[in-house]
């Protein structure tokens, strides 16, 4: 099984009075989720599950995402938004089995708190992962060797790739 965490494209700051929630995403950033997208292609990286917060800018990465690659079923949740590594994991252990490989499009800090939950801190590719920033538009993937989502634990997984668009 997979999971892939990937965090939403860069937001926009030209409304300051705009809600955290309802910040859109910034025009310039939709290249970052392109070249991101090229290499779920490239990779031939498929999901059976997306999972996304139902904020703004989570909203327009996934729609930027939809148009080229196959996302499978798409769960939009209202309690992704800011939700704790606690949540995440919660939304994710009840997942049904017959999902393999699932994309969480989410929020920073929790993405980054859960990735290193699961994986844990060693390993060249988990450093790296900790001594940088979770920035927009990366993801990270994320190997298990069950086939059930009810057994992610602490350190249950193993981080097989972290990617930032700027690395592509």
């Amino acid at each position: 099984m997979k999971l892939y965490v990937m965090r939403h494209a860069k937001s926009s700051w030209q409304n300051d009075e705009l809600e955290d929630y309802d910040r859109p995403i910034k025009k310039s950033s939709e290249k970052s989720v392109k070249l991101i997208y090229e290499f779920f292609i490239k990779n031939d990286i498929k999901f059976d599950l997306t999972y996304v917060s139902s904020s703004k800018r989570t909203l327009q990465t996934l729609r930027i995402l939809k148009k080229k690659i196959d996302l499978g079923k798409i769960k939009i949740l209202k309690k992704l938004y800011l939700a704790s590594k606690a949540q995440l994991m919660s939304v994710l252990r009840k997942t049904n089995p017959i999902y393999k490989s699932i994309l969480l499009i989410n929020h920073e800090p929790s993405i980054k708190k859960l990735t290193i939950f699961l994986c844990g801190a060693a390993g060249k590719t988990n450093q790296k992962l900790l001594n940088n920033k979770f920035s927009t538009s990366s993801f990270a993937e994320i190997k298990f060797d069950f086939d059930d989502w009810n057994k992610l634990a602490a350190k249950s997984g193993k981080l097989c790739r972290f990617i930032r668009p700027k690395e592509i």
